[in-house]
């Protein structure tokens, strides 16, 4: 058995799984992108940190994150504007959804200022009441 049939099998056998994407090599992210079963993802993490850089638009450019109908808990990290926009407009579609943690940046970027004070006070709101959110965490 080769090991694109054993995570077939593997990923057949759970009804639902955690897909975390922090610490990723490259063959490691196309080979779980080939098998991921967007409805059965209940938990996904997406970074775009100095450890995996480009992976989260290169997700974003296989799925979209309105595919991923049960997912409950969403995590991003170093998310640039244009991954952001994207992520944030899909999220409506998300019933399922209750957990929602993001971080800026840890490069510098100047978007980030765009939303922070009393605008992220604002999102916080937004993500709470439009998206039903139980726990949502922002760290800087």
């Amino acid at each position: 058995m080769n090991v694109s049939s054993y995570l077939d099998a593997v990923l057949i056998t759970y009804s639902n799984y955690y897909v975390n994407f922090k610490s990723i090599s490259k063959p490691n992210f196309d080979l779980v992108c080939k098998h991921i079963v967007p409805d059965r993802v209940i938990g996904l993490i997406l970074s775009n940190d100095e450890d995996t850089p480009g992976l989260a638009e290169l997700f974003l450019t296989y799925f979209q994150i309105n595919q991923f109908t049960y997912l409950q808990s969403l995590t991003l990290f170093d998310i640039g504007p244009h991954l952001w926009e994207n992520i944030i407009q899909n999220m409506v579609e998300l019933k399922n959804l209750h957990s929602f943690f993001y971080t800026q940046p840890s490069r510098t970027n100047s978007w980030i200022s765009d939303i922070t004070g009393n605008d992220i006070g604002q999102l916080d709101s937004r993500l709470f009441n439009i998206y039903g959110l139980y726990y949502l965490n922002y760290v800087d």
